[in-house]
């Protein structure tokens, strides 16, 4: 028997609310151009940090070098990482943030880097954490 899971959408108090300079949702696509720890988004920062709600699981915040060159309010990541982020690009959304916002100096940047990329991320209990399917969770 299948479970449905519903989602519930609040209605926020928007004075509540904080806003960032880059800092973003935007919906992801696949380019299987670009590399794996690379991401095309609008955000103006070399690297950035991308979520998928709910982020609550270790790897559900991942970092990118940002190559820019994305379409409007889309990302482009690469297919083979999508069950990194439990996604099947369906209008899947992720939450984008410039490394520019972390309160980190630079060499704690450095290091929430290389232990939050996509290749840090590629063994997950001994088995490659690669595929088109969604299959993190």
């Amino acid at each position: 028997m299948k479970h449905l899971l519903v989602k519930i959408t609040y209605l926020k108090n928007l004075k509540t609310v904080t806003f960032y300079e880059g800092a973003k949702t935007e919906m992801i696509t696949p380019d299987p151009r670009i590399r794996l720890n690379e991401i095309r988004t609008s955000i103006d920062c070399d690297k950035v940090v991308a979520h998928r709600d709910p982020a609550f699981h270790s790897g559900n915040s991942i970092s990118f070098v940002n190559i820019g060159g994305n379409e409007s309010n889309l990302t482009h990541i690469n297919p083979l990482m999508v069950n990194q982020i439990d996604g099947d690009f369906d209008s899947d959304t992720m939450g984008i943030n410039s490394f520019d916002n972390l309160n980190l100096t630079d060499k704690e940047k450095e290091i929430f880097y290389n232990r939050s990329s996509v290749t840090e991320q590629l063994n997950k209990h001994g088995k490659v954490f690669l595929a088109t399917d969604s299959s993190h969770f």
